[in-house]
């Protein structure tokens, strides 16, 4: 189960993806960007797809838990989309557990 409420945000990436930003970032000024997916799924969204993948109905319940994995991280990745032309080709929090589970 993820930390925090199940409708916080949490941003995740495909280690592809993650790859992929590298090199678009290579020729993008200097600067902070998010390198996340595209829509960031929620804890909830993730523990279902955690459940689907393993066959399963759900996750079995846990500790909310707090701090700061807890808080829902709501953040984009639009200004690298912009600088570069890069996006991810995964929704990694939801996509990518039935891949690691095959």
């Amino acid at each position: 189960m993820a930390t925090g409420p199940p409708e916080a945000y949490r941003p995740t990436l495909w280690l592809d993806d993650a790859a992929t930003a590298i090199v678009a970032a290579l020729g993008v000024p200097a600067g902070t960007y998010n390198v996340i997916d595209m829509d960031p799924p929620t804890n909830a969204e993730i523990d279902a797809a955690l459940a689907a993948a393993v066959g399963v109905g759900a996750l079995s319940p846990g500790t909310p838990g707090d701090g700061p994995l807890a808080r829902s991280q709501r953040v984009s990745n639009h200004r690298l989309r912009e600088a570069s032309g890069w996006a991810p080709r995964l929704r990694a929090g939801t996509e990518i557990w039935g891949r690691i589970a095959g």
